[in-house]
């Protein structure tokens, strides 16, 4: 015997069931087909039980066809003669006699226990179902793992105060105040750690902004000027905040780890975006930041091409996150070259140069898009080419947007190619 209840935490837990299956219990004593129909009727989900006599009969009836001896039940006379006149008599011209199935009665009598076994079960089956159907289970069921929607909060808390005082629905009401709870604590810990607009900046003197966790449309419209095809929309959670670099890692800050300035535009100065550095060169300054920076609880490593445009969109939804002269230096007004970061506006949530200036190397392989909602996508896991967001100096305008991709070789190294960093745990 196993309590309801156990049943029904596995059904909401999505565990295994408790219940030991009827083909171990009876293995030996009774017939295999037997034994697998009653488990099919006891199933913990009601979709996958046998629904009813016909289908309980077929699966009965599908053990007996491997007996070479045994007759299907309700198969008439006739029909049996004219199967075997088919397969033996008609050369003889004469009808055959049919023969009598050997162990008929103890194929009765197998029939007899599994009508009785099967009816229990199915009788057992009605009563589980009947509990699975009260309303605090199906409310639950549309109600549990959805913690992410933004909705969750308002429909858990009406839960709980529609089910509170029904003593049945204990254990879901329960579970729905553990969620809230849980729920709760995220929202506390990202509200009183860290807000939007918040700062921190590392031995180096490198700052970076808190990016809070969230959902965006990642991709453009099909009216966007300038779109490419690669750039289906589709929805992006970003379940958890990270820190992302307020600029794009500058020269100076490049050759006090790296010893060396590779860049193309040395004279515009140390506060200007280092360039001329492979995706290969970004992961190796990245590896000496973080040998500098052990034991501290953190590393650094390039963005997600998805956490790119989160960040860069900033909560804005068209092609820019403001006026592009005023937010970008592209080649409309940079003089073909680099200018020190920072002096363009930052977007809403602190960063500069997200679009303009040199294009930035994100962590990703290039591939194309999926069609439905993802969580914090990584893209392919392997490719040829690596992408690189934002647009630089040398970029026409309808080629500096928020959701613009482009791709090259991981070992490129441009004048246009730079790169920014996040802190992750």
């Amino acid at each position: 015997p196993v309590r309801v209840e156990l049943r029904s935490h596995a059904v909401i837990d999505d565990t295994e069931d408790p219940m030991p299956p009827a083909r171990d219990l009876g293995r030996g004593r009774f017939a295999p087909r037997l034994l697998e129909s009653i488990d099919r009727s006891l199933r913990l989900r009601g979709t996958e039980r046998i629904q009813g006599s016909r289908e309980l009969l077929e699966a009965l009836r599908a053990g007996s066809d491997q007996s070479p001896s045994a007759v299907s039940v309700g198969a008439s006379e006739p029909s049996t003669k004219r199967a075997i006149a088919d397969g033996m008599g008609e050369k003889s011209g004469s009808e055959p006699t049919v023969p009598e199935p050997r162990h008929g009665g103890r194929w009765v009598g197998w029939m007899t226990l599994a009508s009785v076994a099967v009816g229990l079960c199915l009788a057992l089956a009605a009563w589980w179902s009947q509990g699975s159907k009260q309303p605090w289970i199906r409310d639950w069921e549309a109600l549990d793992g959805g913690i992410e929607d933004p909705s969750f909060a308002d429909a858990a808390q009406a839960y709980i105060d529609q089910y509170r005082e029904v003593p049945e629905a204990g254990v879901w009401v329960a579970r729905a105040e553990g969620l809230m709870a849980k729920l709760r604590e995220l929202e506390s810990a990202d509200r009183t750690r860290n807000e939007v607009g918040e700062s921190w900046t590392n031995s180096l003197g490198m700052e970076f902004m808190w990016m809070l966790p969230g959902r965006f449309l990642m991709g453009s419209p099909e009216g966007e000027e300038g779109r490419e095809l690669d750039e289906l929309q589709h929805e992006v959670r970003i379940s958890e905040g990270f820190w992302m670099g307020k600029y794009e890692v500058t020269q100076g800050e490049w050759e006090a780890v790296m010893g060396a300035n590779p860049s193309g535009f040395k004279d515009c100065g140390p506060r200007c975006p280092v360039d001329k550095v492979s995706w290969f060169d970004a992961e190796q300054f990245i590896r000496r930041l973080n040998g500098r920076e052990s034991g501290k609880g953190y590393r650094y490593r390039l963005p997600t091409e998805a956490e790119w445009e989160y960040a860069a969109r900033a909560g804005t939804t068209g092609a820019r996150y403001g006026k592009l002269d005023e937010i970008a230096w592209y080649g409309g007004n940079s003089g073909f070259e680099t200018h020190p970061v920072g002096e363009k506006p930052a977007n809403a949530w602190g960063l500069h140069d997200m679009l303009g200036n040199v294009s930035e190397w994100t962590g990703n392989w290039w591939g194309t898009y999926p069609s439905g909602l993802v969580t914090d996508p990584q893209g392919p896991s392997t490719g040829s080419s690596r992408v690189y967001r934002g647009g630089g100096w040398d970029y026409a305008a309808g080629h500096v947007r928020s959701a613009l991709r482009a791709y090259v070789s991981p070992g490129r190294r441009s004048y246009g190619i730079g790169f920014r960093l996040v802190r992750a745990k």
